[in-house]
């Protein structure tokens, strides 16, 4: 099928290769050129962005990707200062810290 889909696209961009000799412009074919040639480019950005993937819909891949953000931040190393004000904050007696 992929063999004859690039079939149908070279034999289009050789009709609007003749149409833009003889007319000037490449017409309909050259549309459509453009038209396949952009489905597939969108669907090659999509899956290298890893946003096209079988059998998953568009909203389990954005789950999926915000979980990993947030394992990714929750797993980074916390800088001194909340280090020391979380230390601080936990020495102090529970009744200190209700008031």
């Amino acid at each position: 099928m992929f063999a004859a889909a690039e079939v149908a696209l070279f034999s289009m961009a050789l009709m609007a290769r003749q149409n833009l000799g003889a007319l000037g412009v490449p017409g309909t074919p050259g549309v459509l050129v453009w038209v396949v040639t952009g489905g597939e480019l969108r669907e090659r950005l999509l899956s290298r962005f890893g946003l096209a993937q079988r059998g998953r819909d568009a909203a389990q891949i954005t789950r999926d990707r915000w979980t990993r953000i947030a394992t990714r931040r929750a797993s980074r190393r916390r800088s001194a200062y909340s280090r020391t004000a979380t230390a601080s904050a936990s020495s102090e007696p529970p009744e200190s810290r209700a008031t």
